[in-house]
């Protein structure tokens, strides 16, 4: 069984706060940590949009409390839509990568940060307290930031596994592709 308590504190939201409306979200988790700092894998779609002067915020709920921190993204490949970030004292566990490949039929999750299950007075609520705090730890009062921050989660099983590629002529090398019918979106 999975103890998904264990796994959320490593489970991230990315946040990119850009000029006026613009910005955007995403969903990534923690490949190592050391001496405090995280290294937090993400899709480079996630983090590319965002101009120089923007920011990046890597948000969790742990336990209890909202916690936000800043990110600086290290590297980035549109073509296999990866992307690594850099998160000073977030302090979080490393996820322990499954080497053996699933089979069909196997159980599979998703456990993140859908856009369309947001909510405008969530995002709003966690915005606010974001810029009052003067720490890593967002003080909540009404709960509201909290539910930007919590994860969710879906279950469903492996459909197919077949080697390929996105497009014919991709210059990337065929890969694994992994079809599943979890839901991620909502």
């Amino acid at each position: 069984a999975i103890d998904f308590d264990t796994i959320k504190p490593s489970v991230v939201r990315l946040i990119v706060l850009g000029e006026g409306e613009s910005g955007a979200t995403g969903t990534g988790f923690v490949v190592a940590t050391k001496n405090g700092e995280s290294l937090v894998a993400t899709n480079c779609h996630v983090v590319a949009e965002r101009a120089r002067d923007d920011s990046l915020i890597v948000a969790r709920k742990n336990g209890d409390a909202v916690e936000a921190y800043k990110g600086v993204v290290l590297w980035q490949d549109s073509l296999k839509d990866l992307a690594v970030v850099r998160v000073e004292n977030l302090n979080a566990p490393a996820l322990i990568m499954h080497r053996a490949g699933p089979k069909q039929g196997d159980e599979v999750f998703a456990l993140g940060f859908p856009g369309v299950a947001d909510d405008d007075a969530s995002i709003a609520a966690f915005a606010e307290a974001h810029s009052n705090s003067h720490s890593h730890r967002i003080n909540d009062p009404t709960g509201q930031a909290s539910r930007f921050v919590e994860a969710t989660l879906s279950k469903a099983s492996v459909r197919r596994i077949v080697k390929g590629t996105w497009e014919p002529g991709d210059p990337v090398p065929e890969f694994q592709i992994i079809e599943h019918d979890v839901n991620i979106t909502a």
